[in-house]
């Protein structure tokens, strides 16, 4: 329990929703590598916030403690199994084993949070980290520099990084409204995704719905077997 308290601590301390918030990125040398610097203001009330434990540097003027005494309430989503995790309480131990068969999902993973109180952080992040794997049906996806322009081959595509997946919806939370907000219904599906792609776009928490169980990225998708020899 003391283990998941420290790790909410480093979690919390992360983004919700990209209308609100200021991105600068600071391009280090010519190593192609980067920093990039993100400020939120974490709004009372649910908030779909970033995952990963090893990505983020964090900042903030408000004590950890008090940022703790904030937190009501902290779900991940399991897209294995279909079902939430409440790790504020505790894993149990079937939670714990289905933690592990769903821990790579997790790293680029969003979970929910809920907050007492408005609170005003930042972060930063150096270079992408590896393209997320989703699985069938809807997971929870935050958007890394990785899926960004800040990795060249996206930059190069100009595209959401949509790999070998199928795409068929994506919704990104609102705090300030607490409600779902809908990108595609002025927008087709493949122009509302390529918004992400901006480096202002870093941080933020969607839902993303896929056909099958696939891997981002910016490459042709699954090789299949070679065409038969003709008759």
């Amino acid at each position: 329990m003391r283990k998941i308290i420290m790790l909410l601590g480093i979690m919390l301390l992360c983004s919700a929703f990209v209308l609100a918030a200021f991105t600068s990125v600071e391009y280090l040398g010519t190593s192609g590598d980067y920093k990039v610097t993100y400020q939120q203001t974490i709004k009372k009330g649910w908030n779909l916030l970033p995952a990963d434990l090893g990505a983020w540097s964090i900042t903030s003027d408000t004590p950890e403690a008090e940022v703790l005494q904030k937190v009501k309430a902290y779900y991940v989503y399991f897209p294995i199994h279909n079902k939430y995790a409440n790790a504020l309480s505790g894993f149990n131990d079937q939670e714990s084993q289905q933690l592990q068969s769903n821990q790579q999902y997790l790293q680029s993973s969003a979970g929910w949070y809920y907050v007492i109180e408005d609170i005003v952080l930042s972060y930063i992040a150096e270079d992408g980290g590896g393209m997320p794997e989703l699985y069938k049906g809807w997971n929870l996806l935050t958007i890394g520099p990785s899926l960004s322009i800040l990795n060249d081959d996206v930059a190069v595509i100009n595209k959401f990084p949509t790999g070998d997946c199928e795409i068929e919806n994506f919704y990104m939370w609102d705090s300030f409204e607490q409600q779902w907000s809908s990108f595609t219904q002025s927008q087709n599906l493949q122009d509302a995704l390529d918004e992400l792609g901006d480096d202002d776009a870093i941080g933020v928490g969607i839902a993303i719905k896929v056909k099958d169980s696939c891997q981002l990225g910016t490459g042709p998708g699954t090789m299949t077997a070679p065409p038969s020899l003709p008759n």
